[in-house]
């Protein structure tokens, strides 16, 4: 009888082990969640922050660009008219012009390649959130 009176307790023993182990696996997995819904979060701020700025970019890009549209058309009426040192003084506004057109153009290409790059980061990892809430 003590026998089997200690398998019993023995066995009931295990059974609480087994169900500690998988309330804490529980708990743990819950944290878990959480943690990745709070780093969700705020990868989802800077890619707001990351569009944001892109189209700021793109937006002083077609301001130079018009800028630079006004200076041309300028330049052409100014040689129509032969007015050598008007000419003279656009060529010199619009080469800078050009330059920095070029280096915001690369910019916006850059926040593009890096946008499209954080994005595809940030849906796999609400997959895996998606997968593990289920």
């Amino acid at each position: 009888m003590a026998i089997l009176t200690r398998l019993i307790k023995l066995f009931k023993a295990d059974i609480h082990g087994v169900m500690d182990q998988l309330e804490d696996q529980g708990l743990l997995l819950k944290q878990h969640l959480r943690d990745m819904e709070e780093s969700l979060g705020q990868k989802e701020a800077r890619l707001k922050k990351m569009l944001l700025s892109r189209d700021l970019a793109q937006q002083d890009h077609d301001k130079s660009k018009k800028e630079t549209e006004n200076l041309e058309q300028n330049l052409e009426v100014a040689i129509k008219k032969e007015r050598d040192d008007i000419a003279r003084v656009l060529i010199k506004k619009l080469k800078p012009l050009a330059k920095i057109q070029e280096e915001r153009r690369h910019h916006i290409d850059i926040l593009n390649q890096e946008i499209s790059h954080f994005n595809h980061a940030l849906e796999q990892q609400h997959l895996q959130y998606e997968q593990l809430q289920q």
